[in-house]
């Protein structure tokens, strides 16, 4: 029997090599991969006689194997079957698969899935024995992501090896085995709800245990007010929703005790200059900040911002091969970094620091009175969010302070969170909200476009382009931009993936369609579109090369993966095009379609997707009829149950697996629940220590 903590590599089926690729991912015991859940189903439940099959439709068989074959055409080797049932007969084929003749054998009885085309055949189809318990075929088969580099039928071996020999007392694990191997649609429906229940408590634990830390600590710096609070450099009125944000982020500052406050707003509404007013007032009165972006471009980007809202603060952009200046006894050791002031102060002057979390290492030089991260949707995966010591014993957020200093802490996120949430599980954060959006911000238009519009579309994304009769975006940059999205960088070839879109192909193509023929514009001196190409595997070189581009107007299409989701702010872009929408949770939808229209003209977002699902179908069609953030949350849901366990994938602010941000039934249940818990209680998923820097508060 197996034990949770069974080490990987003593696991059958698991040799040297495989055990290999597991812990370079993370995966050393039997829990780290039992908790690799499948991304997935394909229901292959429904059996059918020979003389039943349908052409293009996913069916399972059962039939005797009458003969095999092999052969070479044309330098590939092919190998045929037939199979035979009370009902009639049918031809199988696979490409390049040297063992399939070697594992089947004559007479016997096999289970098949697979499709039927148009030449009476199936090819590449799923195959094993006939038995009680199969795992490939003739029941909800489990479909997992491709970060692991292991066949999905070797995995599926590995793992019932695991479920079937594994020590269960617990309804925990009852409910992973269930979303491994489903008996039914509802028990993944039921044991996802219970793994829910299960990491709510978990981060309701974490938030208990943070909130009874934070309660002794008085130990901030309290940040005397200047005027004009509101610096007039602001070249714009701040909505209600920013002034009263502001205010309640200037009042927790002029504590002695840490702020730890979490500023929510939708894409758009305006929180870094909610944000950047709290910096300049901590600066002000002598202390540094810390502003910490997921992502070097998005760092950049908040630099030039801040740059031009504040022009009286000093700012350094720190990346990850940036270094700050060093003292070695008398002598002073200066290393490369950007900053504002060429003529710049020693590291310890007060100054807006703005890097990725390669920030968080420089703490102890920087000595921040205040830190500010920048999660967006990611809100929880790297948060810190209690106060400690900076060079000291590393506190339950790793956040670093002084002996005498713990820093302020202000999280940005884009993903609307119910009050009532951050009062449950988030009960150790203040919450202020950017409810409404800045003046003369369109509604990007939304419309899904079937597949036989797609060149139409393409036909009028190319006049909008060249179309030179309307105003400019941007004076200072006429050229429009449009964007085009796929989930994938390159081109799958893992099962049930095949046909989801990847920016290396979309790339290609686009460059065909678009650069190679004339503008239907004859007003327009444009004969071709420059077609950009911006994934996360990219050199950082070639990176910046094309967002330096993106930024100059040398670019009229972009073919990218959704690293622009992460908050690139593109004033230029007006169109965005999403390959595969269906792919994509709500959240991701809706901060993808916010990155059109910023610089307050018209928006357009064009969903594009191959599924046949009907919950997609209807998925996306919410999504083109709302633009309010949380009333797409609430939408998604809505949606959830038993169709949706056949393909959506969870999306939120903190990374969660199962349970909804905005599912307030089973938060107001988990809420009861873990009232009702002994203090000795210890969840199945694990917790943050809270002295651990290296661990994250929700994972």
């Amino acid at each position: 029997m197996y034990s949770l903590n069974t080490p990987l590599e003593t696991i059958k089926g698991i040799g040297p090599k495989l055990f290999e690729k597991l812990s370079k991912q993370g995966f050393l015991k039997l829990k780290d991969l039992l908790l690799f859940l499948p991304l997935r189903y394909s229901d292959r439940s429904e059996i059918v006689k020979i003389s039943n099959l349908e052409q293009d439709k996913l069916i399972t068989f059962k039939a005797q194997l009458k003969s095999i074959s092999g052969f070479y055409k044309n330098r590939r080797r092919m190998d045929t079957a037939v199979m035979e049932d009370d009902t009639g007969k049918v031809k199988l084929m696979w490409f390049n698969n040297k063992f399939i003749s070697k594992s089947l054998i004559v007479g016997k009885t096999y289970m098949i899935s697979g499709k039927l085309n148009n030449r009476d055949t199936i090819t590449q189809p799923t195959i094993e024995l006939d038995k009680a318990d199969t795992i490939h075929t003739g029941r909800l088969v489990p479909l997992y992501s491709s970060t692991i580099d292991i066949q999905q039928g070797s995995l599926r071996r590995i793992l019932r090896n695991i479920t079937t020999q594994l020590e269960n007392n617990s309804k925990i694990i009852d409910a992973i085995v269930q979303l491994h191997f489903p008996d039914s649609e509802e028990s993944i429906i039921t044991a996802r709800e219970q793994l829910a229940l299960e990491e709510l408590l978990s981060l309701i634990k974490t938030s208990e245990k943070i909130k009874e830390h934070w309660k002794h600590l008085k130990s901030a710096e309290a940040i005397s007010l200047s005027e004009p609070q509101i610096p007039n450099t602001i070249p714009f009125k701040l909505t209600s929703a920013q002034q009263r944000s502001v205010k309640e982020i200037l009042s927790d500052l002029q504590s002695f005790i840490p702020m730890n406050r979490v500023l929510i707003g939708d894409v758009g509404s305006g929180k870094t200059v909610v944000a950047g007013i709290a910096a300049q007032q901590v600066i002000n009165c002598g202390h540094s900040v810390a502003f910490v972006a997921p992502t070097k471009i998005l760092a950049t980007q908040h630099y030039e911002t801040l740059q031009k809202l504040f022009p009286k603060i000093e700012l350094v952009l720190l990346t990850g091969k940036s270094k700050l200046v060093k003292k070695s006894g008398s002598r002073q050791k200066s290393e490369k970094w950007q900053s504002t002031n060429k003529k710049t102060n020693p590291p310890d002057a007060s100054k807006l620091y703005i890097g990725t979390h390669a920030v968080i290492n420089k703490l102890d030089k920087i000595k921040p009175g205040l830190i500010i991260y920048d999660e967006q949707h990611r809100f929880g995966v790297k948060q810190r969010s209690t106060g400690g010591n900076i060079g000291n014993d590393s506190n339950s957020s790793g956040i670093a302070a002084t002996k005498t200093l713990t820093p302020h802490t202000l999280t940005m996120s884009a993903t609307p969170i119910p009050r009532s949430l951050m009062l449950t599980i988030f009960s150790h954060l203040k919450v202020s909200f950017i409810d409404e959006m800045p003046a003369g911000r369109k509604i990007t238009k939304t419309w899904i476009v079937p597949e036989e519009k797609r060149e139409a579309s393409y036909e009028w994304i190319k006049k909008e382009l060249v179309d030179e009769s309307s105003e400019p975006v941007d004076s200072s940059n006429p050229s429009k931009l449009a964007l085009i999205v796929c989930p994938f960088i390159d081109p799958s070839n893992h099962e049930a993936f095949e046909n989801i879109a990847s920016t290396k192909e979309t790339y290609e193509k686009t460059k065909k369609y678009f650069s190679n023929k004339k503008t239907m514009s004859t007003s327009t001196n444009k004969s071709k579109l420059k077609i950009g190409l911006l994934h996360g595997r990219m050199k950082k070189e070639e990176q910046n090369k094309i967002i330096n581009k993106l930024y100059q107007g040398k670019i009229d299409i972009l073919v990218t993966t959704p690293i622009v989701e992460v908050g690139v702010d593109l004033p230029t872009a007006s169109i965005i095009v999403i390959q595969s929408a269906d792919r994509f949770g709500m959240a991701s939808l809706h901060q993808l379609r916010g990155r059109v229209g910023r610089a307050g003209q018209q928006g357009y977002c064009l969903l594009f997707s191959e599924s046949n699902s009907s919950l997609a179908k209807k998925r996306l069609k919410q999504f083109s009829q709302e633009n309010n953030g949380l009333k797409l949350a609430e939408l998604d849901l809505k949606n959830r149950g038993s169709g949706d366990i056949f393909g959506t994938t969870q999306s939120g602010f903190s990374q969660l697996k199962f349970a909804s941000w905005t599912n307030l039934e089973l938060i107001t249940k988990a809420k009861q629940t873990y009232e009702t818990l002994p203090k000795s209680w210890k969840p199945f998923f694990d917790i943050p220590n809270a002295k651990d820097k290296t661990k994250p508060l929700a994972n």
